[in-house]
């Protein structure tokens, strides 16, 4: 991470970020066809041409002007930000830079024919988390060929620091965006459960309600990878495709890691699942429990051992333990007494 090395000014201060933080380790085996994810338990503009409005499409015409401004500007809020946003979120001080960003799906949109990955930041923070900023740093560094996009609900990126800057500067396939959700719902099968706004009431979680909903309408629209941001890609993961990760152990299927194409036919079923099924306040029934719903439901058995590492209606299911460096559960184990040794083996 040589920007955040750089920022922080200690390769140790990162260390504790990534990993205290119980960052997530993805990567591929060298020579093999294994993935490495280790899961918590919440579980890119090269010469590509997007779709995108006037507005946007000469990036580089008054960048400073339009993009970065010294006082706070003035905010135009979507009603489901207000059921994100904390109202001092919203507050922003006019001392600090902020940046205005291009929305996701009203000015850009993404390629299908790119190899997309999306993170995201549902929890409407101005200020995302430097776990964030590593795992989209390492994303972007490891997938030069992919477009990476870190899509966020805050109307609003604190670029004080610069680091935002920083990055997209550095990595020419990264994007940071806006997400017009109103936008990118409208004609899905999701598009009434968001609407409704239920998933925002009465429950502890409306960013994670957002995230399970939002991330297969993204694959489902532009293809691509999503991954959470507590992950650290340290592999190019850009041969894997139409794979979600499986639990052998526990039988339950993973969102937190998943690719498919845009209009795959299992997202498209995870949204007609979530249009029913949908759940705001019971936790794993929205993201695990509708994944391992629809992989039975598409490769027709109850016992998905059966058809792991095997093509199912044009999926495959990848074992856990091949995509996963640290189980979540043992991730503090490293950090006990002569357990150090262990960890830096297992991370090369």
């Amino acid at each position: 991470m040589e920007l955040m090395l750089k920022k922080l000014q200690s390769p140790r201060t990162l260390v504790v970020l990534a990993f205290i933080t119980t960052a997530t380790v993805v990567c591929v085996l060298p020579n093999t066809n294994q993935i490495l994810v280790k899961v918590k338990n919440q579980y890119i503009f090269n010469n590509t041409e997007y779709d995108a409005s006037e507005e946007y499409a000469d990036g580089d015409q008054d960048s400073q002007e339009n993009k970065t401004q010294t006082s706070a500007p003035e905010i135009s809020i979507e009603w489901w930000q207000k059921e994100l946003c904390k109202p001092e979120v919203l507050q922003l001080q006019p001392t600090t830079t902020y940046l205005r960003l291009p929305m996701l799906g009203r000015d850009i949109i993404p390629s299908p024919n790119d190899y997309n990955v999306f993170l995201g930041e549902t929890a409407c923070n101005p200020q995302p988390l430097y776990r964030a900023y590593c795992s989209v740093e390492s994303y972007a560094h490891e997938n030069p060929t992919a477009k990476v996009w870190y899509h966020t609900t805050s109307p609003l990126i604190d670029n004080g620091d610069g680091l935002f800057t920083n990055l997209e500067e550095a990595y020419e396939n990264l994007k940071v965006v806006g997400t017009d959700l109103t936008k990118i719902f409208n004609g899905t099968p999701c598009e009434k459960v968001f609407m409704a706004g239920k998933w925002a009431h009465n429950t502890p979680w409306p960013a994670n309600n957002i995230s399970n909903l939002l991330r297969n309408v993204l694959l489902w629209l532009w293809g691509g990878l999503n991954s959470d941001t507590d992950c650290i890609c340290v592999r190019n993961l850009t041969h894997i495709r139409n794979m979600v990760s499986y639990d052998e152990q526990d039988k339950v299927v993973n969102n937190a890691i998943m690719h498919f194409d845009a209009g795959h036919p299992f997202t498209y079923e995870l949204m007609e699942y979530l249009k029913e099924n949908f759940k705001v306040a019971t936790w794993v029934v929205n993201g695990p429990g509708a994944a391992t719903a629809i992989a039975k439901k598409v490769c027709g058995t109850e016992d998905l051992n059966e058809v792991l590492l095997h093509h199912c209606a044009n999926v495959t299911l990848r074992p856990l333990k091949e995509m996963q460096l640290f189980r979540w559960p043992d991730w503090n184990n490293y950090f006990q007494d002569n357990k150090g040794e262990r960890f830096a083996e297992a991370s090369i």
